[in-house]
């Protein structure tokens, strides 16, 4: 939910920059936020095949084609073969479509082979292709016999040969592994941990040479606060590697981006995470594999599609500085992938989630099966996919006011499902499908039309299987909403959370999904006692220490039960509270709990510092810590600048030790700029 202060920027921006579902939570709060554009550009327009986030995605694009006030789309990817069908869809015309195959460096493609009767591997360069070449011997079995004081290792797993392969490889320069899942003994721990062994074998880490030995320092003495010594991340840096992986939160990957474009480090292994959207200056890309782990198919793991593939292979070449970029395939099973991709002889196409996933399937099942879609079928269906439903319910609510008669609806949610571009590309059936989907959500939309629970709902961007939780469970009457002065107080947490969001359904389904896939059992009392902690500025090490919990479960934590799950409902019950009593002034701290939920915050001195700027966690509470104790009383955001300005010079005294040193440099980074 956006702050008051973001809320009053949205209002005089020209250009706003936003993810699909921060832009739709801003809608629920500025109804009319859609006229202040007449542009819309769509990076990374392939998401719409997202499986997570494609529907709302390609909903909302849906919304915005119907809006009274024309808008421009530019859509932009460089993977996706069926523009033009694109382009047709947001009502672009032939001279709109703008193509091009420009790539700054050309790329090789080299797959590792046996060599027969040898003891060597070699890289096989662009098979059947004209620039096609052989590199015998570049792998030696020698090399996976490692033997250290008496020690010996052979390397024979599938792991194993890829750090070999990095590990050689980054001899001619910065080297990204990639595989697609961060756990797991071929994930990228997996491979971290490895590639580490395999160092420990060696008389000398190349990995290290020509690395500034003070970047390291401070940033293990950083990451020491945050993750604990023991943290894998810590050890790879340690032995000149990065990470990166979507279960880090923004800042770290942030701080991780940044050392690889000021090339600090020359091997790095992640997920998709780091190569999509991203500029790397990387030579070669080792490929550990094209296999994704889907517990939800049979044999669990998937292929990842071509134009994951072609995003990946993208990121080799470091434009400016070389020719060529490298890809080197190390196992056989991944070579008709890559191979595939490097000859082009793919047409994986995009169609939308809400295509792929709902419209095409289930007509296939009502055809095969011979089976009407009614209104039995229709429940059954949203029973099965309750995300599904509630990305429909809110798509929908967006589009309609308190006004709209049944018959209007009707036609309103009709408009809305030929604009989609599940509707553009569908068959009969498929367009039958999708109406009836649709117009099924529409009519349970009617008993709240012309009511105040449709203003709440709108307006609160919930669904209405979520409102009606909700409205069951809280007093919006309470006291608590206006008095409430301490984001920590007890009587405010034991009803937002113990006789609150504990008690909804979605919120137990959650927590146990969660408990089933990291094979722990969590309650609601640790998940209150963490929230108050993490929010008091203790770190991920901190936390599970208290908790008896692992680092990486923690951080997931974090990152979805308390920062998604937790902080989603949270905004709709809070924006509900908004709507109900527009006569009374709800407290500022609720109103801005959720951001303080999100940044580990308990005051709004520190949401405040924040927003002047300085978001790095460890400086912000130092430098809270530092105006209290100085006798600062917080009042407002203009009072604080110029207070701060006041104390500059003290804290330019102050010694860095207190804090790390990347803390204290953006701590002054920050005073120097405020």
């Amino acid at each position: 939910m956006p702050s008051i202060e973001d809320r009053n920027n949205i209002n005089f921006s020209n250009v706003l920059i936003s993810t699909p579902e921060k832009y739709i939570s801003m809608q629920n709060i500025l109804p009319n936020l859609d006229d202040n554009f007449s542009i819309i550009i769509c990076d990374e327009g392939h998401l719409l095949d997202d499986s997570s986030r494609g529907l709302e995605y390609e909903l909302l694009l849906s919304r915005l084609l119907l809006n009274k006030n024309k808008k421009r789309f530019v859509f932009m990817s460089a993977i996706i073969p069926n523009l033009t069908e694109i382009n047709d869809w947001l009502g672009g015309s032939q001279a709109s479509i703008i193509k091009s195959s420009y790539r700054p460096t050309k790329l090789d493609f080299a797959f590792l082979e046996k060599m027969d009767n040898t003891q060597y591997y070699k890289l096989n360069f662009n098979p059947g292709k004209q620039t096609s070449f052989i590199l015998n011997k570049y792998l030696g079995l020698h090399e996976l016999s490692l033997n250290y004081n008496n020690v010996k290792y052979k390397i024979t797993s599938k792991k194993g040969i890829t750090a070999a392969v990095a590990l050689k490889a980054v001899k001619q320069g910065p080297v990204l592994v990639f595989t697609p899942h961060k756990g797991g003994k071929t994930g990228v721990e997996g491979i971290v941990e490895e590639t580490i062994k395999q160092l420990s074998f060696l008389n000398n880490n190349s990995l290290l040479d020509n690395t500034d030995e003070n970047i390291i320092i401070d940033l293990i003495n950083y990451l020491n606060i945050i993750f604990g010594d023991n943290y894998l991340l810590i050890n790879a840096i340690r032995n000149g590697i990065l990470y990166h992986h979507g279960d880090f939160p923004q800042f770290i990957r942030e701080i991780i981006e940044d050392l690889i474009n000021e090339e600090n480090f020359k091997l790095i292994i992640c997920t998709n995470t780091l190569t999509e959207g991203i500029n790397l200056p990387i030579k070669t890309i080792v490929v550990n594999s094209t296999k994704r782990y889907n517990p939800n198919i049979q044999g669990n793991y998937e292929r990842l599609n071509s134009r994951e593939l072609k995003n990946l292979v993208g990121r080799a070449g470091r434009a400016g500085k070389e020719t060529k970029g490298l890809i080197i395939v190390p196992h056989q099973d991944d070579f008709l992938s890559i191979m595939n991709v490097m000859n082009e002889n793919d047409d994986d196409r995009l169609y939308g989630n809400l295509y792929n996933r709902i419209i095409r399937p289930i007509t296939r099942i009502l055809i095969d099966k011979k089976i009407v879609l009614d209104d039995h079928i229709l429940a059954l269906f949203e029973e099965e996919y309750p995300d599904i439903i509630d990305s429909i319910d809110i798509s929908l609510l967006e589009l309609l006011s308190e006004e709209v008669g049944s018959q209007e609806l009707i036609t309103i949610v009709t408009n809305l499902i030929t604009s989609t571009f599940s509707f553009y590309q569908s068959d009969e059936d498929e367009k039958d499908t999708l109406t009836k989907i649709f117009i099924h959500r529409a009519t349970a939309l009617i008993p709240y039309i012309n009511t105040n629970a449709f203003n709440e709902i709108k307006g609160s961007g919930s669904s209405i299987s979520t409102y009606k939780m909700i409205i069951e469970l809280f007093d919006f009457d309470n006291e608590l909403w206006y008095s409430t002065d301490d984001a920590l107080s007890e009587d405010w947490l034991m009803y937002l959370l113990d006789d609150g969001v504990f008690n909804m359904d979605f919120f137990k389904q959650r927590l146990e999904y969660f408990n089933k896939k990291n094979k722990v059992n969590i309650e609601h009392n640790v998940i209150k006692a963490l929230l108050i902690q993490w929010m008091k500025g203790a770190w991920y090490y901190e936390l599970s220490i208290t908790s008896e919990l692992s680092v990486n479960v923690v951080l997931d934590l974090i990152n979805t039960i308390l920062q998604y799950e937790l902080q989603s409902i949270l905004s709709s019950i809070i924006r509900i509270a908004e709507i109900k009593n527009k006569d009374k002034l709800i407290s500022p701290i609720i109103l801005n709990w959720t951001k303080m939920l999100q940044y580990g915050f308990n005051s709004q001195l520190k949401l405040d510092i924040l927003e002047l700027g300085l978001n790095d966690r460890i400086a912000n509470i130092f430098l809270e810590n530092y105006c209290i104790s100085r006798g600062y009383s917080h009042q407002s955001k203009d009072g604080l600048r110029q207070y701060l300005i006041t104390i500059i010079p003290l804290i330019y005294k102050t010694t860095s030790l207190q804090i790390p040193n990347m803390s204290y440099n953006n701590l002054i980074n920050f005073l120097n700029n405020i």
